[in-house]
């Protein structure tokens, strides 16, 4: 999809409130907060044995949780919806070739950090 494509959908999106925050916390973006809907997406990983504490994860599949239990992706979300996901879920989907998904932008050099060095807010989200 291109990325300027999408980042129009993500604007309309955003404008109509069709916005369903994926992570376990709130998310400030540009001074809003997308609190968290209580689904959140994962990727599932495996692990080869741990050597000298070092080991190899494979990414698996893009899964949704409602607590402990895994929900699809339909009962919760329309097509007209943008999900906010993890950096790492998103870079596991595609990016922007995932027409929904978004991540906030934590690397920005605009980020808000608290006085521990934590994000307070990001200035946007990635497509």
């Amino acid at each position: 999809m291109n990325p300027y494509f999408k980042a129009g959908f993500v604007s309309a999106a955003i404008a109509a409130g069709n916005v369903k925050n994926l992570t376990p916390h709130a998310v400030w973006v540009a001074g809003r907060m997308y609190p968290a809907s209580g689904i959140v997406a994962r990727i599932e990983s495996s692990y080869e044995e741990i050597v000298h504490g070092v080991t190899m994860m494979t990414l698996g599949d893009l899964k949704y949780y409602l607590g402990k239990d895994e929900v699809a992706l339909e009962t919760f979300a329309k097509d007209c919806d943008v999900l906010i996901v993890s950096g790492m879920v998103h870079g596991a989907v595609g990016g922007y070739h995932s027409p929904c998904f978004v991540s906030p932008a934590t690397g920005h050099p605009d980020v808000e950090r608290n006085d521990k060095g934590h994000i307070v807010s990001v200035p946007a989200f990635l497509v």
